[in-house]
């Protein structure tokens, strides 16, 4: 039996998400325990110009306001992607040192 940590990535530019092995599905698990967070208005992107609350036509959303949403939402997912990669790495090391498949080492 053959294990891997596997690695995740995150597009700094698209939010897209690469990876694989174990890093990978605990990636998919704790970004999942925030999708109401990702989705929420506060983490929503506005449009150049929007005036809808909490923005108005005396203040409508800037480029700043919508560079600043882009980066709290890099900011999680990369918090996410650390996370996944150092406890895949972690756990699978573990594993490989402590188990046995058979009676067989896993490695």
């Amino acid at each position: 039996m053959s294990m891997s940590a596997g690695s995740v990535a995150v597009n700094q530019t698209s939010e897209a998400i690469t990876g694989s092995g174990m890093a990978l599905a605990l990636y998919n698990a704790e970004i999942a325990t925030y999708t109401t967070v990702l989705a929420s208005a506060a983490l929503t992107a506005p449009a150049l110009g929007e005036t809808a609350a909490p923005y108005s036509a005396a203040r409508p959303a800037t480029q700043a306001d919508i560079d600043l949403v882009k980066a709290q939402r890099l900011a999680l997912k990369n918090g996410v992607r650390d996370r996944a990669n150092a406890y895949a790495s972690a756990l699978v090391t573990y594993i490989q040192a402590n188990a046995t498949a058979g009676g067989d080492p896993v490695t």
